[in-house]
């Protein structure tokens, strides 16, 4: 099912302050909160095994490798509660009288240790699953790769991805005005929130570089003969300090963004929340999206 750009821009807008705000929602929340913990890790599954997905396999390779990752998913349930954990722990953070950086720190790392065994698990399973492919397989893997890579700077050259972006912040915009309107966001407040929002973009970009060159670099051991799990780990341990400096960016404009606003509009807030989260679930299953059950 395609969600449309001013859906997702919709929600973007929601989750900006979703973290902040869910402990103090009604009770029935700590289900929904159970149910997108238990929907993350079936996501990581799934697109872990996304990368086999279209290549020519046999029966019995369709078998094994469903296996593998039916089996990734048994494994990573167990650290469900430790999202939630994660989860709370932040709300105490976010309901600080003042910003107290070493603490959300604390959450982080937590929660960066706590899923690093998840990523691990994921990371095993691929090499697994990719030594059960014969060389003309591996080379099918390959150039698929390539030609999504060329496909992507072949976007790049003919200016759609700046298209895309440019659409996208336009339905961002719509939706904040949208929201600042229900809110009764003050100007003052306004020009706050925007420029949150614009200093911890700029904090970011300058993190987002080594996303790639980590992918790269963990296809090259889920390609290896055998796995290195030191590797791994120390390839994780060096990618880790980035992530960790861009959650706390995130996490500081997510408190500094919750300062900003009154009791009566945090409040407001969460209804608003509540009830955009409701209809994307009632849209996801009336497509089919989700599984009933």
């Amino acid at each position: 099912m395609k969600i449309s750009i001013s859906t997702i821009a919709a929600i973007v807008s929601l989750i900006l302050l979703s973290n902040a705000n869910a402990a103090n929602m009604p009770a029935d929340t700590d289900g929904m909160k159970s149910d997108r913990a238990g929907k993350a890790q079936a996501r990581d599954a799934r697109s872990a095994m996304h990368m086999f997905r279209g290549l020519s396999l046999n029966s019995q390779q369709k078998e094994d490798i469903k296996a593998l990752f039916k089996q990734v998913k048994a494994d990573n349930s167990v650290f469900q509660a430790d999202r939630k954990n994660s989860f709370q722990d932040m709300q105490y953070v976010m309901q600080l009288p003042a910003w107290d950086e070493e603490a959300a720190l604390q959450v982080i790392d937590a929660h960066i240790e706590k899923s690093q065994q998840a990523k691990l698990n994921i990371a095993k399973a691929k090499h697994a699953a990719y030594q059960l492919l014969d060389n003309s397989q591996k080379e099918q893997l390959s150039q698929r790769a390539e030609e999504r890579k060329s496909k992507r700077e072949a976007k790049a050259d003919e200016n759609k991805a700046d298209r895309k972006k440019s659409k996208i912040a336009k339905a961002k915009q719509k939706q904040f005005k949208k929201m600042s309107k229900k809110l009764a966001l003050s100007e003052e407040q306004i020009e706050q929130w925007k420029a949150i929002n614009a200093n911890a973009k700029t904090e970011k970009s300058a993190l987002r570089a080594d996303g790639k060159s980590y992918r790269t670099m963990e296809r090259e051991l889920i390609k290896a003969e055998s796995f290195d799990e030191d590797a791994w780990l120390t390839l994780h341990a060096e990618a880790s300090t980035k992530m960790k400096a861009a959650r706390l960016i995130q996490t500081k404009a997510m408190f500094d963004r919750r300062a900003l606003l009154s009791e009566e509009q945090i409040e407001a807030f969460e209804r608003m929340q509540k009830k955009m989260l409701k209809k994307m679930k009632d849209k996801r299953r009336s497509s089919g999206y989700l599984r009933q059950g």
